[in-house]
Formats: structure tokens, sequence, C-alpha cells
């Protein structure tokens, strides 16, 4: 299913990894997880620049509805640590 999910592509200067996150909290917590794992495989000196449709928020106040914001999901710690190891900013 990841298959249709991240696109990848590059030149000399960056690498711009585009995804769509499952809507799912479980399927979406994984996803970030493989995109880690293959990130560390392609392994690279350039740019790196993710973008797309991630379907998770860091910060409450990036969520329609406050009161359905929980700072402990799965989905948002292994999104948070995507973006730390990687030294990506959000």
């Amino acid at each position: 299913h990841q298959e249709n999910r991240i696109q990848i592509i590059e030149n000399d200067k960056f690498m711009i990894c585009n995804i769509y996150a499952p809507n799912d909290i479980k399927e979406r917590s994984e996803f970030f997880i493989d995109i880690s794992n293959i990130l560390k495989v392609l392994k690279t000196d350039k740019l790196l620049i993710l973008i797309g449709d991630f379907n998770c928020t860091l910060e409450p106040s990036e969520q329609t509805n406050k009161n359905t914001f929980y700072e402990n999901q799965k989905d948002k710690i292994s999104l948070r640590k995507l973006l730390n190891d990687f030294d990506l900013i959000d």
C-alpha cells in the first residue's frame, strides 16, 4: 500500500519526498516509521525536503477541533521522531 503514498524525485541539489499519509492513526504511525527507514536506506547528502499530506498535526493550534488533540498519540510520536532523525523543520 505504501508505494502509492510516496513519491521521491531528486536532482543534483535536492531530494524531494512527497507523501500522502493514511487517515488511520495506527497505519499513519507505521507509515512514518516506513518513511524514516526508506530515507535511511536512500542516505543522501542532498537537501531533503519532505512535503505532502501528513494527516497529522503536531500542535493543537493546527487542529480545527482542539478537544481531540492528544499529544502522545503514536502517529505524532512517529512523526516527531522522523523530523528529528533527519533534522527536518515543520
